[in-house]
């Protein structure tokens, strides 16, 4: 029988003790501090929203979601011509362990940022999923994803064909 891990989302609150035994590479350090002196700011703002993504053994990650909207001709799909913008879900900060690193943790905070325009696509609209990535390896991991090169670091996820479902 197959050992099945549970992963939860849990938000941000003041008890959120960012970084306890969370293994990072010096590159992912700016990360880490923005989750560690920033994210509940952001929060009490309404400015993002963060998770701990946390499964039996401790924490995974972390992940920071904002709503942003991208200018449909800088997209390069020709549908979008005649259209101004595009409201999207800014994937603002993800960081995974560095000991749980491939194993699908970070595809599985995408799908649960997608679950989350699922059930909101009733009440408001979101387009897309848009982040920046910080380096090649951010880079290749959405890709693999299914993000699409946009401009410079900015990547884009269409999720209009998964949302007529």
């Amino acid at each position: 029988m197959e050992n099945k891990k549970i992963l939860g989302f849990l938000p941000f609150n003041d008890e959120t003790a960012v970084g306890v035994d969370f293994k990072y590479k010096q590159e992912d350090e700016e990360i880490l501090n923005f989750f560690k002196n920033k994210a509940l700011k952001c929060q009490r703002e309404h400015v993002s929203r963060c998770f701990e993504l946390k499964e039996s053994e401790g924490i995974v990650g972390y992940l920071a979601l904002s709503l942003c909207s991208i200018n449909a001709r800088k997209l390069k799909n020709p549908k979008n011509i005649g259209l101004f913008e595009r409201p999207a879900i800014r994937i603002g900060q993800l960081i995974i362990d560095e000991t749980k690193r491939g194993q699908g943790y970070g595809k599985c905070a995408i799908n649960f940022v997608i679950s989350i325009v699922r059930m909101m696509k009733w009440y408001l609209p979101c387009r897309l999923l848009v982040v920046d990535a910080l380096n090649e390896k951010a880079q290749t991991f959405y890709e693999k994803a299914g993000f699409q090169m946009m401009e410079d670091r900015t990547l884009v996820f269409d999720l209009a064909p998964m949302l007529k479902q």
